[in-house]
């Protein structure tokens, strides 16, 4: 799943988390470029050759500093738009900084903030393009000043010097390639962490469990990118099982999950291999569509052999015709055990990182959606009881009543035995 999709799937939680680290961005190319104006106003002799080049590259860096930042705090929806523009303008002040003050100078770690913001904005993918462009221009620089100003990038002769051109630009190709992988993690991390904090959030008791199960699996739906979700829960304390299932995406209805309960016979293709906390069946072109190439994993993460698995046929038939399909199991206390399937997500190459990446979104969730269910039941269970000891209390009440007057009529009907002896016999009759 690329960074990509999952930020279409977000949203404005995303966009607010990207504004932020185009803010930290700003700032860090504005303390960049003063301290570079800073050096080079200090040390007017470090390059000789390219010194007046030198501070004018510095004062026009940092001046289109300046205005990044004002930009970035008035305008951010402008600023998203022109992020390709000023990346840009990074390599190439970076690359001039270095050429001027040759590789040797201080300058060579400009490079790194291009690195880091390739790989936030756009992935490792980005952050290795951007080394290539850094070290293209890098060669391209120290050749046109060699040519132009008779002046080498490195202080050795014309073999040495080349031999450490190539490094450079090789230290650069590294470089880019480690900052972008690491950025790459840490941008996966925090799009998985505002997806879950977004389907957290939507676990409200006031909305009920199948509004708050609906939410949920529409979002884990879009991050995903699935055709379908469907999830299936056994429910151990009444021996029931139910089965949730999401319309397609291409379709839009009013009820975004529709909920039915399943026979006991019917709760086992979907339960198939319990010991599979997570596996993805991809299906193979044959004949008969019947095998897959599946990808399973443990409770631990450790990849299981599941070559020999073969899907149920009941489980092919209530998925519907797909290419993939997604499933991991969940366990929420001793009540309810299921599983939860995503028709024809987007996984990417790496299969096991998705596996991954699903199980922790459905441990952290589930106990959200969990905890909705429990505070549903309690409070249905606080009105039941309040509802009898209303209905113990009237009726007590009409009890004693009722013996009251019994007793106002006995004692009425003693006093009248001997004034009225008619009108006592009539209260004893009513009296039984």
């Amino acid at each position: 799943m690329s960074n990509l999709n999952a930020s279409a799937s977000q949203g404005a939680p995303l966009q607010a988390q990207q504004h932020q680290i185009e803010r930290a961005l700003a700032m860090a190319r504005m303390f960049v470029a003063l301290v570079a104006l800073a050096v080079l106003f200090a040390t007017p002799r470090s390059a000789p050759q390219y010194a007046d080049l030198g501070r004018l590259v510095a004062i026009a860096y940092a001046a289109f500093a300046a205005m990044v930042i004002i930009v970035v705090q008035t305008r951010p929806t402008t600023w998203i738009a022109s992020r390709l523009t000023v990346h840009v303008v990074d390599i190439v002040a970076a690359v001039a900084l270095t050429v001027a003050t040759s590789a040797n100078g201080p300058f060579f770690i400009l490079f790194l903030p291009p690195f880091l913001a390739a790989g936030l904005r756009w992935g490792c993918g980005a952050a290795i393009a951007t080394a290539f462009a850094a070290a293209l221009l890098l060669g391209i620089g120290a050749l046109v000043g060699e040519m132009v100003f008779s002046a080498s990038f490195a202080p050795h002769d014309d073999r040495t010097a080349q031999f450490f051109v190539v490094a450079t630009a090789a230290s650069l190709l590294i470089g880019g390639s480690v900052i972008g992988y690491i950025t790459d993690a840490v941008m996966r991390l925090c799009i998985e962490s505002v997806a879950v904090a977004s389907m957290v959030a939507s676990a409200d008791v006031r909305s009920g469990l199948k509004r708050t199960l609906g939410s949920v699996v529409q979002s884990l739906q879009k991050f995903f990118g699935a055709e379908r979700v469907l999830v299936v829960a056994h429910d151990h304390a009444s021996d029931k099982a139910f089965l949730w299932d999401t319309a397609p995406s291409s379709q839009v209805t009013g009820d975004p999950i529709h909920c039915v309960q399943l026979d006991n016979g019917e709760l086992s293709p979907y339960i198939f291999e319990p010991h599979a906390a997570a596996f993805h069946a991809l299906r193979q072109r044959s004949i008969d569509g019947a095998r897959f190439d599946v990808v399973a994993t443990d409770a631990n993460g450790a990849r299981l052999h599941a070559e020999s698995w073969s899907l149920p046929k009941e489980l092919l038939a209530a998925v519907g015709a797909f290419s993939g399909v997604l499933a991991i199991g969940f366990d929420l206390g001793r009540e309810w055990t299921g599983r939860v399937f995503l028709v024809d997500p987007i996984v990417g190459s790496n299969r096991r990182r998705a596996l991954s990446v699903a199980r922790r979104i459905v441990q952290q969730v589930g106990p959200a959606v969990h905890n909705v269910y429990l505070m549903r039941r309690l409070r249905a269970e606080a009105v039941a009881a309040e509802r009898g000891r209303v209905a113990r209390e009237l009726h007590d009440g009409v009890i004693q009543g009722v013996i009251g007057v019994e007793m106002e009529v006995a004692a009425l009907s003693r006093r009248l035995s001997r004034e009225a002896p008619h009108v006592a016999a009539d209260l004893n009759r009513l009296n039984g």
